[in-house]
């Protein structure tokens, strides 16, 4: 038996759609560098004090160019574990999607992401489609170093999402005739 079978892990799926309207990102572009809005913060299912977000922010891309930035953010306990991201945005009038595979450190990272592309593409581009950027998250956390496993009923979409994003397949599903259902690993 492998290191990996044996520690506890946890796994909890993330979705938010993020609906900034034109004129939100008309104020945001005009404000100082380094200025950003958020969405509405989402509890991770599973996990006490842990909530995620997104955060559109501009910064600079180059001398004289300012890029919108989109990061998945996270507010958490100090003291919590460590969390592995496999996640991606989509904004879907545009045809844009990025992937990323992040470690978010309690004591280190609120935040990973990438640029979108320059302010002055954004508006020129199809991000905005009748009035409004709508920016899609999916993805799972897997949370590896924690001490107690939290005891949550899982609704059939996280599970099922959990165990195909498993890199390890070695475990079995079974459902008895009174519906009750186990998992072997």
């Amino acid at each position: 038996m492998n290191e990996a079978s044996t520690r506890n892990q946890f796994y909890s799926f993330i979705e938010q759609t993020w609906t900034i309207t034109e004129e939100q990102l008309n104020e945001l572009k005009d404000k100082p560098q380094a200025s950003c809005i958020i969405s509405k913060e989402k509890d991770v299912v599973g996990i006490p004090e842990t909530k995620y977000f997104m955060k559109l922010q501009m910064a600079r891309e180059s001398i004289d160019k300012n890029g919108f930035f989109l990061y998945l953010c996270f507010s958490r306990p100090k003291n919590s574990s460590k969390i592995r991201a496999k996640y991606s945005f989509f904004v879907k009038s545009e045809n844009y999607s990025t992937q990323f595979d992040n470690i978010f450190y309690p004591e280190k990272t609120t935040g990973w992401g990438d640029e979108i592309c320059s302010v002055e593409k954004f508006f020129e581009r199809n991000f905005i489609f009748d009035g409004k950027c709508i920016i899609e998250i999916k993805g799972i956390l897997i949370f590896e170093e924690i001490n107690e496993m939290p005891k949550i009923v899982m609704e059939s979409a996280v599970l099922s999402r959990a165990l195909w994003e498993k890199d390890e397949k070695d475990f079995k599903i079974e459902v008895g005739n009174e519906g009750n259902v186990m998992v072997s690993f």
